[in-house]
């Protein structure tokens, strides 16, 4: 269930970390957002791409799959987690060694379990971030980066005591690049996930700043690509611009170290590289929400993050209080419409709607405004009688003024006060309205 307590009692260490994180991610976003001459036009050409391409998703998504199967590739669609399973194990034989590059999606059907479980697999997470939290036994707190709710100091305690490095924290990077490179050599399967599926010449591209993607694809002789259908892009012209703006407002940086095009699977003359290359496209409800024209644009997110790290909630409790796979204001629009869980719907009441996510959207999604018409439908399924006859009298200004203060002030602390006093400061009704001398 929702985790209460994180959004009460706050961690002052969690809380410095996500601060220092935020601040130097506002000074490199003030540094190189100025690369573009016109953000709002910026912003306004990735919103026309992305809500053309979840308009004509079926289409779109036939086009890269017809090209992507003539470059070698196989596809594969899955309605639901058990589907995405079955897929696997057809494809993945028992005992292998893999190695994965950040994906959410793999935190969303929590794919590592079922692989070390059913699988009896060994599997590595290859970025820094997501593998210094699977070593630590945590899920990711950040959709771009998954520990920014640690410090620098708390990393090298653990791996001090985790793998007896000594020295300094360049040491764990040295340590885990070398741990890693081996890894990578043994690895029998290689899983990413994808940033885009671009239509028109059938590619599956991948942004990274630390190569560790890249040798996750390369090494290993099987490569499984598992993303969503919600991904796809329209055209190639259009990967520059979307490249930089995930860059810019995911980290900050003008353009991420590595980007890549996977073109199907390797060709004949080709020696490197993997013999096959399999597409997993995750359904999961992403059709049903497609179908909900009052909150089908969040299916238009890049999956920068920017939402999250300026979210100045985020920025005290951190990605684990909401005890979702997706967390912050993307996360409390999503979450409820994936996930059955009914908690999840509570994070939309979380929101102080202060709108710096909407307003740092690179595809200017009005995240406040669904958080708002999730609320509205959240109170409207669980109304009961008296409830609705409580919200029609506080419409009639009248009826509310001819209440005495002191006595809204005794019926709000029997029916809301522990409730609201748990989180909120106590509200105390005046004596006299404004409209009463």
């Amino acid at each position: 269930m929702m985790n209460h307590k994180a959004f009460h009692n706050l961690d002052v260490n969690l809380k410095n970390n996500l601060i220092r994180a935020y601040k130097h991610y506002e000074t490199s976003y003030e540094k190189n957002i100025i690369q573009f001459k016109d953000v709002s036009l910026s912003k306004q050409y990735i919103r026309k791409h992305r809500v053309f391409a979840i308009q004509h998703l079926p289409d779109l998504l036939a086009q890269f799959e017809k090209k992507f199967i003539i470059l070698g590739g196989k596809v594969h669609y899955g309605k639901d987690f058990n589907e995405v399973f079955a897929i696997l194990d057809k494809i993945l034989s028992h005992s292998s060694i893999v190695v994965k590059s950040k994906s959410m999606v793999t935190e969303e059907i929590e794919l590592n379990k079922w692989l070390t479980e059913v699988k009896n697999a060994e599997v590595w997470e290859t970025d820094l971030g997501e593998f210094i939290v699977q070593q630590m036994g945590q899920k990711p707190t950040h959709i771009t980066a998954p520990a920014i709710h640690l410090s620098k100091e708390e990393i090298f305690t653990f791996f001090q005591k985790r793998f007896g490095i000594e020295n300094s924290v360049n040491e764990v990077v040295e340590f885990v690049r070398k741990f890693l490179r081996k890894k990578f050599l043994e690895a029998d399967v290689g899983i990413t996930g994808a940033n885009f599926l671009v239509a028109d010449v059938g590619a599956v591209a991948i942004t990274e700043n630390e190569g560790n993607a890249g040798l996750s694809v390369s090494y290993p002789k099987i490569h499984i690509i598992l993303t969503t259908p919600d991904k796809i892009i329209p055209t190639i012209r259009s990967l520059a611009l979307f490249w930089t703006m995930l860059a810019t407002h995911g980290t900050g940086q003008k353009i991420t170290a590595y980007n890549h095009l996977i073109f199907g699977a390797p060709t004949a003359e080709e020696i490197d590289g993997p013999k096959e290359v399999h597409l997993i496209l995750l359904d999961a409800k992403r059709s049903e929400i497609l179908k909900n024209a009052n909150l089908n644009t969040i299916l238009t997110c890049i999956h920068c993050g920017a939402c999250l790290t300026v979210c100045p909630i985020f920025q005290r409790v951190g990605g684990h209080a909401f005890n979702s796979v997706y967390a912050g204001p993307m996360g409390s629009v999503l979450s409820p419409l994936l996930f059955e869980e009914e908690y999840m719907y509570e994070f939309s009441s979380v929101c102080t709607l202060c709108g710096a996510c909407s307003e740092r959207c690179p595809v200017e999604i009005p995240l406040d405004k669904l958080l708002i018409k999730l609320r509205i439908g959240q109170v409207k399924e669980k109304s009961n009688y008296f409830y609705k006859i409580f919200l029609k009298s506080l419409k009639r200004n009248k009826l509310i003024h001819a209440v005495p203060g002191y006595v809204k002030n005794i019926g709000f602390r029997f029916f809301m006060g522990k409730k609201w006093n748990t989180f909120r400061h106590p509200i105390r009704f005046p004596k006299k309205t404004f409209t009463r001398k």
